[in-house]
């Protein structure tokens, strides 16, 4: 069974990204976005809804550590490097529908015990056929996303810490196939409160 190597490397979001600005905007337009975030995010804003008030509570965190990041000069070369998104075996299975996300995460829980390629053991679950495996693999090298919008979108996601990056890699994925919007996938998915997108657009 061939299995591909090649492993991504989880990177740092630019505190700029996460406050939705261009590295080196000026302290004034720092500020001002600053405080827009902070009053748009403010949780009591979101208490009608659970899931919406954590991430709120979670993306306010990451905007007021994103501007402290950033006034205090901790902005450092490596945050302007964006990296080609890779997608995932996992993320290519539930976006094309093969798996769930519970599945996913049960296989690799699996997988850290039994230390076995992920393909290996969603072929002893039968969730996967040694073929399909091989297809799916081959998939990988075919997806291909600007690094702008939506990705930098994605990454910003990721950076507030209000969606993780595998629900992020499958609406990518699937914005490759389609192109609907990822913010309205995720929002489809019931990962993320439209409240909360509005909020930090």
């Amino acid at each position: 069974m061939s299995t591909v190597s090649r492993k991504p490397k989880t990177q740092a979001i630019c505190p700029y990204l996460v406050l939705g600005l261009e590295k080196g905007t000026s302290a004034l337009t720092v500020e001002s976005t600053y405080w827009k975030l902070h009053d748009a995010l403010e949780e009591g804003r979101f208490l009608h809804s659970p899931q919406a008030w954590v991430q709120a509570g979670t993306g306010l965190m990451e905007v007021e550590n994103a501007y402290q990041r950033i006034v205090s000069g901790e902005v450092e070369d490596l945050d302007d490097k964006i990296e080609p998104f890779w997608p995932k075996l996992g993320q290519i299975l539930i976006a094309a529908g093969k798996i769930t996300l519970r599945q996913l995460h049960d296989a690799i829980a699996e997988q850290e015990k039994e230390h076995k390629p992920l393909g290996e053991i969603l072929i002893e679950k039968k969730l996967l056929t040694e073929e399909e495996l091989q297809a799916f693999l081959s998939s990988q090298n075919a997806i291909k996303l600007p690094s702008d919008s939506p990705y930098l979108l994605g990454l910003r996601l990721i950076g507030l810490r209000i969606v993780p990056e595998d629900m992020v890699g499958i609406a990518l994925i699937e914005y490759c196939n389609d192109h609907v919007p990822i913010g309205e996938k995720l929002i489809k998915r019931g990962w993320l409160a439209k409240e909360v997108l509005e909020a930090i657009n």
